[in-house]
């Protein structure tokens, strides 16, 4: 998966108050027995060894017997709350409050490895696949001239509204990540949450690599995050986290669907339970991803010999503790830098 994972609540029965709020209220939970049973099935694995109601990832809350027997379904305490099939992406508020709650330890890490790792002083920065710029904002309100692309025209609109309300020039374009050529080179690009991996081709992925070489001056920086299929079976299959931002709370899991090696795609379920005063909904997508192990990904980076391999790190983005990629390595980061 490509993010890591973290659970919030607070102390009802202290617990039993803390674990509604983690699920958003969706599971029926009344005593420290039901909070035991449904913890053991969500979070130890154990879904073999438990009957009772579930928390089903597209369509709520569940029995779990196997034989049909009692099939309950529990829906939020009060109103029900809705279902909108839709893709993650068109709804750029929740995204940002989503994957940009944790920026400090991204921003940190990516100053510290202009520092350490680049060979030209950074002060123009591009972000392909940069989404609502939970990052550019922050780096302009550092002093660093940024810009971005991305498929998506309102996480576009987003970025550039954002950018603007800060005083900061709309810098982000409609644009394919495979296929771009910019004004001016870059000192420094980052591609930190998995985006890489929407690519669905050997072809596409080649290209926004040669796309890159040619955005980034002699010296310059490319830091690319994403999550390495392991050989043998993943350490990790489902990541949940939780943001608040005022009145507004998500709660999101992702979830391993389907892993095909042969074919080199993993389809990857999503659900974001979505709270605010005035409505409750659950948003529900499918993402496929291209999947890498560390072999495919060095063999890609070899045809495109225009960058170097800096150093890789993982998702805890200490620069003192730098992580060597093997067969089993999931999340990692490549510092490339143009030759």
């Amino acid at each position: 998966m490509s993010r890591r994972q973290a659970h919030h609540g607070d102390t009802e029965n202290t617990e039993v108050k803390a674990f509604k709020a983690t699920t958003c209220g969706a599971v029926a939970i009344q005593s420290l027995d039901d909070l035991v049973a449904v913890k053991r099935l969500l979070f130890n694995g154990q879904r073999d060894q438990y009957n009772g109601p579930v928390l089903d990832a597209a369509h709520g809350p569940r029995h779990s017997g196997g034989d049909g027997r009692n099939q309950l379904h529990y829906t939020q305490q009060g109103p029900t709350m809705d279902v909108v099939h839709g893709n993650l992406y068109d709804y750029p508020k929740y995204y940002d409050l989503l994957f940009g709650a944790d920026w400090r330890a991204e921003f940190d890490f990516l100053r510290g490895c202009f520092d350490r790792h680049a060979r030209r002083p950074v002060r123009r920065l591009f972000e392909p696949a940069c989404g609502t710029g939970r990052l550019l904002i922050k780096l302009a309100q550092a002093g660093y001239d940024v810009a971005g692309n991305d498929l998506n025209p309102r996480a576009v609109a987003f970025c550039n509204a954002r950018l603007a309300r800060h005083g900061f020039p709309a810098a982000a374009v409609v644009g394919d990540m495979a296929n771009f050529r910019l004004a001016r080179k870059a000192d420094a690009a980052f591609n930190t949450i998995n985006s890489f991996r929407h690519l669905p081709t050997e072809e596409a992925a080649e290209g926004h690599l040669r796309s890159m070489t040619a955005a980034l001056g002699e010296g310059g920086l490319y830091i690319m995050g994403l999550h390495l299929t392991p050989k043998g079976p993943p350490t990790c299959d489902e990541e949940t986290w939780n943001a608040r931002r005022g009145h507004l709370a998500v709660h999101s899991r992702m979830w391993s669907i389907d892993l095909d090696r042969r074919h080199r795609q993993e389809t990857v379920g999503m659900t974001l339970d979505i709270r605010t005063p005035s409505r409750q909904f659950r948003l529900v997508d499918q993402i496929l991803f291209r999947t890498y192990t560390a072999d495919q990904i060095r063999d890609l980076f070899r045809r495109v010999d225009e960058f170097e391999l800096a150093e890789t790190y993982d998702f805890g983005y200490d620069l003192d503790a730098p992580a060597p990629v093997t067969g089993r390595t999931e999340d990692v980061i490549f510092v490339l830098r143009r030759k």
